[in-house]
């Protein structure tokens, strides 16, 4: 179900969280967070998709409103960070555990915010997928990703972030082969 509401950090509780970082052709970039429930039978999903169908998906613990992973599922478009941006995105750092706010969760377990400004972003072995247009007032940062914030707690972007080299080229070469085959794909059917 499309949606017009974002998701809010509701509260942060002050706990250490571990997270697992996993590459895959199919979809680049997921961390998982291992203490939050990813073994519960109820799930809530959201999606942040951009008007080339990238997008990203978050997975909660419908229980107690914790973060379970944040997947890049598909990468079709991918711009270089300017330094104006990366000045824009580095603010204050946070740590803890989020809980995310349910409420709007009642009526469906998934939903999907279409935003056309929603953006992937790459620079110094980070991948950020952000809304260019909305302003990230602080982060929320794990062991490898940072969720981007506003002034309302609304999560507005992700910053997959500390890829050793390697793995950096192996994302490089999956994004790159994914954006040939979306933008042939779009020509062909335009």
């Amino acid at each position: 179900m499309y949606n017009l509401f974002m998701l809010k950090i509701e509260n942060i509780v002050q706990e250490s969280i571990d997270t697992k970082l996993e590459l895959d052709y199919y979809t680049p970039v997921s961390v998982i967070f291992l203490n939050n429930g990813d073994n519960i039978p109820g799930k809530f999903y959201y999606r942040y998709i951009n008007e080339n169908y990238s997008f990203i998906e978050i997975a909660i613990n419908s229980l107690n409103g914790k973060i379970i992973n944040v997947i890049t599922i598909s990468i079709n478009d991918i711009d270089e960070l300017t330094k104006k941006q990366s000045t824009e995105l580095d603010m204050p750092v946070q740590y803890g555990n989020p809980i995310l706010n349910l409420d709007d969760f009642i009526e469906e377990p998934f939903y999907i915010s279409y935003n056309c400004n929603y953006k992937f972003l790459k620079a110094n072995n980070n991948l950020y997928f952000t809304d260019i247009n909305n302003k990230v007032e602080r982060r929320i940062r794990f062991r490898h990703l940072d969720l981007l914030l506003n002034s309302l707690n609304d999560i507005i972007g992700f910053c997959f972030r500390g890829f050793e080299n390697r793995k950096w080229n192996e994302i490089n070469k999956n994004i790159k082969c994914k954006t040939i085959i979306h933008k042939k794909y779009y020509k062909e059917n335009k």
